[in-house]
This record gives structure tokens, C-alpha cells and sequence, in this order.
């Protein structure tokens, strides 16, 4: 052992020394990528060795070596190497001898030596202090990127003296270093692109956070600094600066779950993502920024800014803008479960996506601000309230011109609002209503819905699992789009009325899908005038409503594909089946259509002489009352137009056929067993029958 004194010690503030390892374990070996250099060990004779060559001189605890290198190659991708060292130690001397050799005492300047030092330590899992000299005043873009990145023995950091810095300087340099508990001082007031951007990501046992005095941002410059520091305690009392750069504070504190106060952010002037999840899943935070002071806001600058604080109980008393931008306010305190009462919002003139998911999940907020815009724009309250199982009213929504989705799933899983807000518009957009009252569990009352003309998925999916809902809303609309009412009253099995009438006469393709589907108190469907028919325009309309003991008419003669399917499935309670006097039938037209309807006793009759593709496809499966069908076709070669069209029905009955049929088999696909079959015969003068 020739020397138990770290050599470090004596030497780590010297810039006069070149570059210095010094072993804390007997058998260190050594090597550099990319670039031949210079070594000697304890001050001995200068030896040479090629790039990612190992020194294989013997290096036990306490000895020394040091490195130099004149004007090396440096690589976009690598710098100058990496070190490849195999037992604990330090670094001390002066970096500068990596790149001027000799020559390096004095230097300050990296100008011309991009990503120089790039990834210079990278998973050096053996790295205790780095007491190294970095004394650049002017760095270059990457110089230190990912210097120490994955160090995770480091304890002690370099200092970082510059005050000029470059884009991407210090990006990633102290990435997943797990023991560093200290950060270096950052002096700099001006920044530059990126400069600490990821900086120390992942320094879990970090616990306090330096001083960050520059009040001149750039984009990205502390993007991701401290994400992911679950150790983080502290972090500077202030950000100084009152104009903003994009992205300047994107995921900062992201993840940092024991940060208990935020720190005052005095922007009056922002920019595009400024504060972009910056203080994502803060767990542990229970003080906001006291205020935010920004009039006019920029895209995505407040964008799930607290998202997740299941801690934070208060927010700012009011957020003043009056100019917002789109998706300004979007997801700010999703998932904030203790905050109890929201900031103020004056703002009347609104942007896409503006106030979307803000109070998403916000479990304890029994109070909703103030909402006064009357002009809405695309997606500008979708969401907003979306899971807060607190509130119990709903704010005022006055606008009468809407936009599209701007109402969309805005109070879905609300499971304590008793009473919905009153919405006047007359002209709808597409999605505009669509999930708003989604499992509003308490709401016993639907708003007044006076459009006539509808749009795309407007009322798609509305009051779905509005259990308590007793009174379907009148529905006057004459023009109807796709999708409009699909899904509408979805498990409301509360409701037992429901408009009486339906009055649209042209339907659009899946308008009616799934309409009441599984609403069991309700007896009496609307009536359906309608004679022009679109695609699934009543698929599942009324499937599941175990209360329906009436069907309404189904005038159209004229169907379309998947036109009626599964209507009626699993209606236990009707006794009656509506006429259907189309002849011409097309794709799945009747599918499922009274599909376990076990009150069916008689089937209404079939005139159509030609099947299409699974036209009667399971139509009556399981009607087990069912002992009564006229089915005329002559023409059964359709693809699975039969399949278990009659499986489970009544085991006896009869069965009347187009005495042309001959070919119609006996069982769940054809003439179910044990029927009396006859024969259904037409003349000019009478219609009669014969035993076949």
C-alpha cells in the first residue's frame, strides 16, 4: 500500500494539477474510449496508451493517476471517451488537461468544442467525489452532457463557476446520480436552450434544490431539472423571472413527492408550455404559488401543472386572466383529490381546450367558480369536472353558441350533483353534450334540450348511468345527425317516461343506437315516425328495457343495414311485436331484434319472399312464449339469414310458410320441432289457409 491518503484531498481545488483519479481500492484499472492519451502514476514518468486501451500498471488504494491529452477528437456522439474504471475513486485536477494537455493552466474557454465533455463519466458506478476543476467561463452547446449521468455512488459534485452558459450545457449531467445530496451552486442570470434541462433527473436522495437567480429564460432551460427527486424537501423560495420562455419550466418538479411548498413564480409575461406539469404527482404538496399574476396567457402554459397534488388543499384565490389560449388551464389540478374550493375564473372570452380536465378527479371540491363566457370554443369545458364526486351543483353554462365538444364529459362521474344547469342553445355542435352527465348517480332531473337540429354525437352518451333520472327530457329535434342520441339514457333504470314522440321522420346512421338500453322502469317507448331509415339508426334502442310491455310502430318500408337490430333484445316484458311491412329486407336488418323477449308470444309477419345476409339472424332466440310466426320467404339463400333465428322458442305452435318453400328445414335454423307447419295462400278475393 503506498499511500492510504486519498490523494484527493490534497489536490481536488488545485487548477494547476492535471485531470487526477485516485483509487479507494486496490486493483484499479483504467481506460479511455474514443481518444489515445497520456498517463502517469504518483507523479512518475508520462506513458502513452491507446484509445480504449486499459492502463495495466498496478493501481492499489491512496495511488494516483493522471491524464492528458492535446487536442483531442471530439465526437457528436461521444466527446472525448468515456472512462471505463472497475474499483471506487475520486476525481480531482483540472478537467482542462483532457484537451490542452500541457497546456491547459489558464484555460477558461470552451468556445469550439461542442459536446466535449459529453457522457465523460457516464455509468462510472464507482465514482465517489468529484472534486474535479471545470473552470470554463464560456461553455459550448453539450460541453457537460451527460457528464456524470448514471453515477450512482457520487456523493459530492463538481462546482459549476460559469455564468455564460450554452444550449444543452448541463443537460442530463447528474442524471440518476442516487447519492448525490447536494447540488452545486448555479449562478448563471442568463440562460440558454435547454442548458439545465434534466440536469439532475432522478437524484432521489437530493433534498434540497440551489438557488436559481436568472430572470433571463430560454426554451427548455430547466425542463425536467429535478423530475423524478422523490428526496426533494426544498426548492428556492422564488423563481425570479417575470417573462417567460416556452417550455422554460416543463416537468421541473415532476414526481418530487416530499416538495411540501411551491415556490412563488412573480410571470406576468408567459410563453407556450411555460409551466407545463411542473409540478406533476408533487404528492406531497399542500402550498400553491399564493398567486399567479399573468393576464394573457400563452398555449399549454398552465397544462397539468398540479396534477396529481393529492395533498394540496388551497388554490390561488383567482386566476386574473381575462385573455386565454388554448389549452391555457387544461388538466391544472387534475387529480388533486384534497382541494376544496377552485380560483376564481373572470375570463368571458374562451380557447379551445381551455379550462378541459382542469378539476378532473378533484374529489373534494364541493363548488364550482363561476362560468361566464356566453361564446364557447372546441373542447373548452370538456371534462372540467369530470370525477369530482363532491359537487353538488353545477355552475351557470349561459352560452347560447356552442362549439364543438365544448360541453363533453364535462360533469361525468359528478356523483353527488342533485341538479343539472340549464342549457338554452338552440344550435348544436358536434360531440357538444356528449358523456356531460355521464354516472350522475344523484341526478334526478335532465335539463330542457329545445334543439331541432342536431349535430354529430350531441347528445351521444349524456345522461349514461343516471340511475336516479325519472323524466326523459322532450326531444322536438326534426333534423338528426349520426350518433346523435346514442347511448342517451344508457342504464337509467330509474326512468320510467320518456318523451312521446320521437318526431324526426329521416333518420341518421346510428341516431338511436343504444338509446334506452337497459332502462328497466321504463313501459312505454315513443313513438317513431320515422319512414327514411339510416344504417343501425334503432340498433339496441330499446335492448335490456325489461320494464317495455309496448312496442311503437315502425312505419319505414325501406330499411338499412343493421336497421333494427337487437331493438328490442331482452324486452321480458313485451307482449306485442310492431308490424313490419317491408318486403325488401337488406344486411342484419332484423338481427337480434326481439332476442329474449320472453312475453312474445305471436311474431309479426314477415312478408319479405327474399332473405339478405342474417336478416333473421337469432331474431327470436329465446322468445321461449313464442308460438306463433308467418314467415313467407322463397328465397333463403342469404348467408346465415336463419342462424338460431327460432332457438328456445315455444315448443309448440304454428308455423305458416309461402307454400312455394319446400326446402326449409325442421330446427333453431328453419321450422323449430314440434310446430304444426301450413301453408299461407293469397287470390284476388280472399287469403286462406291449408293444412300442409
Amino acid at each position: 500500500m503506498k499511500n492510504l491518503l486519498h490523494r484527493s484531498l490534497m489536490s481536488s481545488y488545485s487548477s494547476e494539477e492535471y485531470f487526477t483519479i485516485t483509487a479507494l481500492q486496490d486493483g484499479l484499472t483504467v481506460s479511455l474510449s474514443q481518444n489515445a492519451f497520456y498517463y502517469r502514476i504518483d507523479n512518475g514518468e508520462w506513458s502513452s496508451l491507446n484509445a480504449a486501451d486499459t492502463v495495466t500498471d498496478p493501481i492499489d488504494t491512496g495511488q494516483s493517476i493522471q491524464f492528458k491529452i492535446n487536442n483531442p477528437n471530439i465526437s457528436n456522439l461521444y466527446g472525448i471517451g468515456t472512462f471505463t474504471v472497475n474499483k471506487d475513486f475520486d476525481i480531482s485536477g483540472n478537467i482542462m488537461s483532457l484537451i490542452y494537455g500541457d497546456f491547459f493552466i489558464g484555460q477558461t474557454d470552451l468556445t469550439g468544442k461542442t459536446y466535449v465533455f459529453f457522457g465523460l463519466f457516464k455509468d462510472c458506478e464507482k465514482l465517489k467525489h468529484a472534486n474535479v476543476i471545470l473552470p470554463a467561463t464560456t461553455l459550448e452547446d453539450c460541453c457537460y452532457s451527460n457528464m456524470f449521468r448514471g453515477c450512482t455512488s457520487l456523493i459530492q459534485a463538481p462546482e459549476l463557476p460559469s455564468t455564460k452558459l450554452a444550449s444543452n450545457c448541463y443537460e442530463y449531467m447528474f442524471y440518476g446520480c442516487t447519492s448525490l445530496t447536494t447540488a452545486p451552486a448555479l449562478p448563471a442570470t442568463t440562460l440558454a436552450n435547454y442548458c439545465y434541462s434534466d440536469m439532475f433527473y432522478g437524484c432521489t436522495g437530493l433534498t434540497s434544490a440551489p438557488a436559481l437567480p436568472a430572470t433571463k429564460l430560454a426554451r427548455s432551460c430547466y425542463s425536467n431539472m429535478f423530475q423524478g427527486c422523490t428526496g426533494l424537501t426544498t426548492a428556492q423560495t422564488t423563481l425570479p423571472a417575470t417573462t417567460l420562455a416556452t417550455y422554460c419550466y416543463y416537468y421541473m418538479f415532476y414526481g418530487c413527492t416530499r416538495l411540501t411548498k411551491a415556490p412563488s413564480l412573480p410571470a406576468t409575461t408567459l410563453a407556450g408550455n411555460c409551466y407545463d406539469h411542473m409540478f406533476y404527482n408533487c404528492t406531497g404538496l399542500t402550498t400553491a404559488p399564493p398567486t399567479l399574476p399573468a393576464t394573457t396567457l400563452a398555449s399549454n402554459c398552465y397544462l397539468y401543472m398540479f396534477y396529481g397534488c393529492t395533498s394540496l388543499t388551497t388554490a390561488q384565490k383567482t386566476l386574473p386572466a381575462t385573455t386565454l389560449a388554448s389549452s391555457c388551464y387544461n388538466g391544472m389540478f387534475s387529480g388533486c383529490t384534497s382541494l376544496t374550493q377552485a380560483p376564481s375564473l373572470p375570463a368571458t372570452t374562451l380557447a379551445t381546450y381551455c379550462y378541459s380536465h382542469m378539476f378532473r378527479d378533484c374529489k373534494g371540491l364541493t363548488t364550482a367558480p363561476t362560468l361566464q363566457a356566453k361564446t364557447l370554443a372546441g373542447n373548452c369545458y370538456s371534462n372540467m369536472f369530470n370525477g369530482c364526486t363532491g359537487l353538488t351543483q353545477a355552475p351557470s353554462l349561459p352560452a347560447t353558441t356552442l362549439a364543438s365538444e365544448c360541453y363533453r364529459s364535462m360533469f361525468q362521474g359528478c356523483t353527488s350533483l342533485v341538479q343539472a344547469p340549464s342549457l338554452p342553445a338552440t344550435s348544436l355542435e358536434n360531440y357538444c353534450y356528449s358523456d356531460m352527465f355521464y354516472n350522475c348517480t344523484s341526478l334526478t332531473q335532465a335539463p330542457s334540450l329545445p334543439a331541432i337540429t342536431l349535430a354529430t354525437y350531441c347528445y351521444s352518451h349524456m345522461f349514461y348511468g343516471c340511475f336516479k333520472l325519472e323524466t326523459a327530457p322532450a326531444l322536438p329535434a326534426t333534423t338528426l345527425a349520426g350518433y346523435c342520441y346514442e347511448y342517451m339514457f344508457y342504464n337509467c333504470t330509474g326512468l320510467t317516461t320518456a318523451q312521446t314522440t320521437l318526431p324526426a321522420t329521416t333518420l341518421a346512421g346510428h341516431c338511436y343506437n343504444h338509446m334506452f338500453n337497459r332502462c328497466t322502469s321504463l313501459t312505454t317507448a315513443p313513438a317513431l315516425p320515422a319512414t327514411t331509415l339510416s344504417s343501425n339508426c334503432y340498433d339496441n334502442m330499446f335492448s335490456g328495457c325489461t320494464g317495455l310491455t309496448t312496442s311503437p310502430a315502425l312505419p319505414a318500408t325501406t330499411l338499412t343495414n343493421c336497421c333494427y337490430r337487437h331493438m328490442f333484445s331482452s324486452c321480458t316484458s313485451l307482449t306485442t311485436a310492431p308490424a313490419l311491412p317491408a318486403t325488401t329486407l337488406v344486411k342484419e336488418c332484423y338481427k337480434y331484434m326481439f332476442y329474449g323477449c320472453t312475453g312474445l308470444t305471436t311474431a309479426p309477419e314477415l312478408k319479405a319472399t327474399s332473405l339478405a345476409d342474417m336478416c333473421y339472424y337469432q331474431m327470436f332466440y329465446n322468445c321461449n312464449k313464442l308460438n306463433n310466426i308467418i314467415m313467407l320467404a322463397t328465397d333463403i339463400s342469404a348467408e346465415d339469414c336463419l342462424t338460431n333465428w327460432v332457438k328456445g322458442v315455444s315448443r309448440t305452435g304454428t308455423f305458416v310458410k309461402h307454400p312455394e318453400m319446400t326446402s326449409l328445414q325442421t330446427g333453431v335454423s328453419g321450422i323449430p320441432n314440434g310446430w304444426t307447419v301450413e301453408d299461407y295462400y293469397i287470390d284476388y278475393t280472399s287469403i286462406y289457409f291449408t293444412i300442409g
